[in-house]
């Protein structure tokens, strides 16, 4: 299920998230590739952030997702992606 969807102009991608299943995707139209982040946790929001990141927002935190790498990381962690 598709839920929170949002078009990101740079990255030229469909954002949206699957709250039930803990799930981000990240659709790419040109490439009709579609990419997945498990997040381990309900999610209820995406939005884009800066160069290829997003921020994703969880029942319990929030997380930076680079899909350059499609790495995860919390915000506030002291980590950059």
């Amino acid at each position: 299920l598709g839920e929170s969807p949002v078009w990101d102009a740079k990255m030229r991608r469909l954002h949206f998230v699957d709250i039930n299943g803990k799930r981000l995707h990240s659709f790419d139209p040109k490439t009709s590739k579609c990419s997945t982040v498990e997040m381990g946790e309900e999610v209820g929001c995406v939005v884009p952030y800066k160069k290829q990141r997003v921020l994703v927002a969880g029942v319990s935190q929030v997380w930076q997702v680079d899909f350059a790498g499609e790495k995860k990381g919390q915000t506030g962690d002291g980590k950059l992606l």
